[in-house]
């Protein structure tokens, strides 16, 4: 699967997504997890799995760490708005760099922009195997 793949997957399968665009072409999103370790160790991020629970990854108060490759991990576009995102877990936080990726406004996300007082950004949903690269923040 590739990017545009993904967009297409998305516009018709995860309603909870909308204002999907294609990224076509390299950037940096950021994402907050509790797994640094886990990355670190790996060397690389797993993501979600593609299917129709794509927007389901924040259920759990306390997330598993993603194991998927090919997947998608999340991102920001900004990385203040992403510490204040994941100010409510133990959160590290990650800068990566992309080949291309998709952005659209998760319900779920508008939803937390909203208690947390801050305008909601788009997510960043990346291809595991279109990450080029990452570092640490925190």
């Amino acid at each position: 699967m590739n990017s545009n793949e993904l967009k297409i997957f998305i516009e018709n399968k995860i309603p909870t997504f909308t204002d999907v665009k294609l990224l076509d072409g390299a950037g940096f999103a950021y994402h907050y997890t509790p797994h640094k370790d886990k990355i670190i160790k790996s060397g690389k991020f797993l993501g979600a799995p593609i299917d129709i629970n794509l927007d389901k990854t924040y259920e759990k108060i306390d997330p598993e760490p993603a194991k998927h490759d090919p997947g998608v991990v999340f991102g920001y576009p900004n990385l203040e708005i992403t510490k204040k995102l994941g100010k409510y877990g133990k959160c590290d936080f990650f800068e990566i760099e992309y080949k291309s990726a998709v952005s659209a406004i998760h319900d779920h996300e508008r939803k937390l922009g909203e208690i947390a007082g801050i305008e909601t950004p788009p997510t960043i949903c990346i291809l595991t195997n279109d990450i080029i690269g990452f570092r640490i923040i925190s």
